[in-house]
């Protein structure tokens, strides 16, 4: 990994840490564009990429020749191959919110998600 691949991931652990379960579940369901976002702005060469998951799809930011999300690095060979975002793809995803009240009114799901988290560590 060089310096500037080392600088992403110290970033993104740091955004992480303020409260990882909320950030990492919010942002791999419906604010995964706004964290590409957050990163844009601090790596202004970030550039947003799709992938597609069971649930449709997720953002993953391209920096410095490397793909990121909430997690770190996004490996296409381990996480399914990305493609560019269109025009339409980017408006799409705009839209997309995380909305705390829904999870706040379904905690089991949240609950599963903290007992998936503490079992990967």
């Amino acid at each position: 990994m060089t310096k500037r691949q080392e600088d992403v991931d110290h970033f993104i652990r740091l955004i992480r840490g303020l409260s990882p379960q909320w950030l990492r579940y919010a942002c791999t369901h419906g604010s995964c564009h706004r964290f590409y976002l957050v990163l844009k702005n601090r790596f202004k060469t970030a550039v947003p990429y799709k992938t597609v998951c069971d649930d449709g799809g997720h953002v993953v930011s391209k920096i410095y020749g490397k793909y990121w999300d909430i997690w770190g690095e996004h490996e296409p060979e381990k996480h399914g191959e990305v493609s560019r975002f269109s025009k339409e793809d980017l408006d799409k995803m705009s839209s997309c919110v995380f909305d705390e009240g829904y999870v706040l009114q379904n905690t089991k799901l949240l609950l599963n998600f903290d007992k998936q988290e503490s079992l990967n560590g």
